[in-house]
């Protein structure tokens, strides 16, 4: 399996940010992470990109439809928001969690 950075795991969902820049969306290109066929989503909706003064990733709307990150709805003219581990993420009818790998412990 290609490695990644992040895995996005919802109920009825699963994808795998492999890039430091990821587009969610309804779009099947080999470049998008695709959330369903839900016309609520756009099919460019969220960008979940690294920030290297944060040193995290942050994730942003670009959809014409809000996303929710954390319980706070985020529009296409807010700034990305900060994702830690276990983040909660809904865009459109798709939730699911940010998660980050774990971290390898030394004995």
């Amino acid at each position: 399996m290609e490695p990644a950075y992040a895995k996005l795991k919802g109920p009825k969902f699963e994808g795998y940010v492999r890039s430091l820049k990821a587009t969610l969306g309804r779009s099947t290109s080999k470049d998008s992470i695709h959330l369903g066929k839900d016309k609520v989503i756009s099919k460019q909706h969220a960008e979940i990109e690294w920030d290297p003064y944060l040193k995290k990733f942050t994730i942003k709307c670009i959809g014409k439809n809000p996303i929710r990150v954390a319980r706070k709805k985020l529009d296409k003219d807010d700034l990305a928001f900060p994702l830690e581990n276990k983040t909660p993420v809904r865009i459109g009818n798709c939730c699911f969690y940010f998660l980050l790998p774990k971290e390898d412990t030394l004995a």
